[in-house]
């Protein structure tokens, strides 16, 4: 059996090729739309020019939009477990708490649009410096877009005597 390709039948593969690419391409596309958010947590920050938080020490939360569509946040938590297996397997938090107010600025609910960054403040205390050293504390944050809360661990580390 011979086979013999003219110019119909090559134009037919290329165009083949080229649909087929086209498809995981729009899929790959519309996978990796909506928000795509990115968040940091950093302990230990004392507050200037600030008269809400004026020379108190704060744990700031920063969230940034790198993807293509805004989002809205929704609320900022907090939530401690006691072992580092409920820690690991996101298992029902030992406790749980609730930042009621972490941004006077930027207020919750507060629509995150692309490129954008939105930061909120805790109040850093003795109490939660003992739950991030003897267990595991979090900080989450819940958007408009997944279910699930974003989580960043709250790690306090001691300033190195002199």
């Amino acid at each position: 059996m011979k086979i013999t390709l003219d110019l119909t039948g090559i134009l037919a593969i290329w165009g083949a090729v080229l649909s087929t690419i086209a498809i995981f391409w729009d899929i790959y596309k519309w996978r990796t739309s909506g928000p795509s958010l990115h968040m940091r947590v950093s302990t230990g920050m004392v507050a200037y020019n600030m008269p809400v938080y004026e020379g108190r020490t704060l744990i700031m939360v920063s969230v940034t939009n790198r993807g293509d569509r805004p989002t809205t946040i929704t609320h900022l938590n907090m939530a401690y477990y006691d072992t580092w297996w409920k820690a690991i397997l996101c298992m029902k938090p030992s406790q749980n708490y609730w930042v009621a107010n972490p941004n006077t600025f930027q207020q919750v609910p507060f629509e995150l649009k692309p490129g954008i960054e939105w930061k909120g403040m805790i109040e850093q205390n003795s109490e939660i410096e003992i739950w991030a050293q003897e267990g595991y504390l979090y900080a989450t944050l819940n958007h408009s877009h997944n279910k699930k809360p974003m989580r960043q661990r709250i790690v306090i580390r001691k300033p190195k005597s002199q």
